[in-house]
């Protein structure tokens, strides 16, 4: 099972972020941003962050994978789709890593 939260989230999903992942032939237009709460640490074997390891302290270090990657919120139409890509190559990498152990 794979979930998102944030520490910020939002009344709705980004309408641009929509709109790349449709380019994936992925629908998020549904979802419902929701706030990282401590008691998801026990539904996840490892939580991914993006960027704010530090400034995430609900999450375990020992469950916790750092990925680095830019808040796409503001940017370019073009630097969203290259941030979506970069996530997607971080999760292929993942599943192969999980499937090999």
């Amino acid at each position: 099972m794979a979930g998102s939260a944030g520490t910020q989230p939002t009344e709705k999903v980004d309408p641009v972020a929509v709109q790349v992942m449709k380019e994936k032939d992925v629908d998020i237009s549904n979802f419902v941003p929701k706030m990282l709460m401590f008691s998801m640490n026990n539904e996840f074997d490892f939580i991914v962050t993006m960027g704010c390891i530090n400034g995430c302290p609900v999450t375990p270090k020992n469950k916790t994978i750092e990925w680095e990657i830019m808040d796409p919120k503001g940017k370019t139409i073009q630097q969203y789709g290259k941030i979506r890509d970069q996530i997607e190559k971080h999760v292929n990498k993942l599943i192969k890593e999980m499937i090999e152990k």
